[in-house]
């Protein structure tokens, strides 16, 4: 592990919920998400993303569009990613 990567995974082990509310993490998210040492260890380019924000859930449940959840587990997604040396981020 890199000492990157590692950083990365330290910040994140310190945010994780232990039996909080579901805001909680959200903020937690946020936080970490738009933390500029984040941002460059992802290589996130300055200026092309704004403040990211999670997904409204009312949308991922279809009241407003008609979309239909077909993935339950992204990690098989993620390892092929990585295989092929591109990054990705996966969250709950």
């Amino acid at each position: 592990m890199t000492g990157e990567r590692r950083l990365l995974d330290d910040k994140l082990i310190s945010m994780q919920r232990e039996d909080k509310g579901d805001s909680d993490w959200r903020k937690h998210m946020r936080y970490w998400a738009n933390d500029p040492e984040v941002q460059e260890a992802l290589h996130v380019r300055k200026g092309i993303i704004g403040s990211w924000i999670k997904c409204r859930r009312d949308i991922i449940k279809g009241s407003h569009h008609n979309y239909t959840l077909t993935v339950d587990n992204v990690i098989q997604y993620h390892a092929n990613l990585s295989v092929k040396g591109y990054r990705s981020l996966m969250y709950r």
